[in-house]
């Protein structure tokens, strides 16, 4: 099964919010796992703690957890306001009115749903002075049978 973290980094990148591993154009640089301390600009994804349930069919579903950290110079309303922007991207990308709306694949991973938490939080200012906000989700993903259409 794939990292959820990368997983939804590639989300980001698909939907315009920066570029993997590094900025520019005033882009923010998408990390996971670790946050470097530069660029000043960055979204960074990481995993939390997760669980599995069997589902009707004997399958696993995995509920991933997972956190979006942006941190950056700008104001604490761009900031938040960025931070707000991803959770909506990633809420409304796979619900409509809170019930699915579509399954995302990636490899041999069926995502059916990714909730997120009402609301992004002020987490704290860093020894830099930048502001950093977060966004946390779950993301319900099932392994699929590896078959010639995933690999």
């Amino acid at each position: 099964m794939n990292d959820v973290a990368e997983d939804i980094k590639d989300l980001l990148v698909e939907g315009g919010f920066g570029d993997f591993a590094y900025s520019k154009n005033d882009k923010y640089g998408i990390f996971t796992l670790e946050e470097p301390d530069s660029p000043n600009n960055t979204i960074t994804v990481y995993g939390t703690p997760s669980q599995s349930t069997k589902v009707m069919t004997g399958n696993d579903m995995h509920h991933s957890g997972f956190q979006v950290r942006v941190r950056g110079t700008e104001s604490s309303l761009k900031i938040r306001a960025k931070c707000e922007a991803i959770r909506l991207f990633l809420h409304k990308y796979t619900t409509k009115d809170g019930l699915p709306k579509k399954s995302v694949k990636f490899g041999n991973t069926r995502y059916d749903n990714i909730l997120m938490d009402d609301e992004s939080f002020f987490l704290k200012k860093d020894s830099k002075g930048r502001l950093i906000y977060t966004a946390d989700g779950t993301a319900h993903r099932q392994d699929l049978p590896i078959t010639e259409e995933t690999e």
